[in-house]
């Protein structure tokens, strides 16, 4: 097809029978472009601003060679402005989440990773969070943690830089400001019924609740054991003995 500078395109090609995978190249068949699951499940879809008036192709093609079957392919001017970002899963997008003051943005993927698009920086964070689908995810009320579910049952906590906090053993769902989580419970060897538990959550801007709660828990042991050095006293002001 002829294109012209600047242009902004839209290729998207899917497929009922196949991994769909498309490539955009110059005249030349340099590859200017790629794209394999873009447009969710394995349907590939693709934005580009065209460098130049020209010539241009689109190849497409699957991801695995063997692989054949119908398929439409469509190749439009983009309409309305062009993609800022493009947080990209293979298995499909099952939540997407914005922190409060609008800085972020977290997308839970079919393939266990759940990507966070920090705008100020324009930079996204890839989190391998959970073994198989991320079902859920969402952001603290400061904006500086998110919390994400998986289909392994597990709950966890992150800092939008991909360090994890906490980790909950079934399915949490956090209280409004984030003091507590009600983790669901399934049944095993030992207990023969769903539960619910209530626990505190301390995420890093409460790390000095977390301290004093600790010490008040240790205070006993740690001022009566002949174990506890004087330097682990002092971390809850205890005196030395």
């Amino acid at each position: 097809f002829q294109g012209r500078t600047g242009q902004p395109i839209e290729v998207s090609l899917t497929s009922p029978n196949f991994d769909a995978y498309l490539y955009l190249l110059d005249a030349e068949g340099n590859i200017l472009a790629e794209n394999d699951d873009g447009g969710g499940n394995n349907n590939s879809r693709l934005t580009y601003r065209l460098p130049a008036n020209g010539t241009y192709q689109v190849v497409a093609t699957t991801f695995s060679p063997e692989a054949n079957g119908s398929y439409e392919l469509k190749v439009r001017s983009q309409i309305g402005p062009p993609s800022i970002a493009t947080m990209e899963h293979r298995g499909g997008v099952n939540e997407v989440a914005f922190s409060s003051d609008g800085n972020f943005i977290a997308a839970a993927g079919g393939d266990g990773k759940v990507q966070i698009w920090n705008r100020p920086t324009n930079q996204i964070t890839k989190i391998a969070a959970h073994s198989g689908s991320v079902l859920h995810v969402a952001f603290s009320p400061n904006g500086q943690s998110i919390a994400t579910v998986g289909v392994d049952n597990i709950t966890r906590l992150w800092t939008t830089e991909g360090q994890q906090m906490a980790q909950y053993e079934g399915h949490g769902v956090l209280n409004h400001d984030w003091t507590q989580v009600a983790v669901v419970v399934q049944p095993n060897g030992l207990q023969l019924h769903y539960a619910v538990e209530f626990l505190h959550v301390y995420t890093i801007d409460r790390i000095s609740e977390l301290l004093a709660a600790s010490c008040d828990r240790l205070r006993p042991y740690l001022t009566h054991s002949p174990n506890v050095s004087d330097a682990d006293r002092e971390l809850c002001e205890i005196p030395p003995r």
